[in-house]
């Protein structure tokens, strides 16, 4: 549930970088710890604990016809 939206841009960002700044892997990151974010408090920053990173997917296997 987002309990707040605030640094949750800077908290993807950090996980971008933190993760080498190129490449899935780094997108996944990125998502992971924007996630994380948006379902804390205020603007506190997500901590390793707060992370889910396997459940982000990363693919470039997308069907163009499918509805977002």
């Amino acid at each position: 549930a987002v309990r707040s939206n605030v640094g949750a841009g800077d908290a993807s960002l950090a996980g971008f970088l933190i993760a080498g700044g190129a490449g899935p892997g780094a997108l996944a990151s990125a998502v992971a710890h924007g996630a994380a974010a948006v379902q804390l408090p205020g603007s506190l920053m997500p901590t390793p604990p707060d992370l889910s990173p396997a459940t982000v997917t990363v693919t470039s296997d997308v069907p163009l016809d499918r509805p977002l």
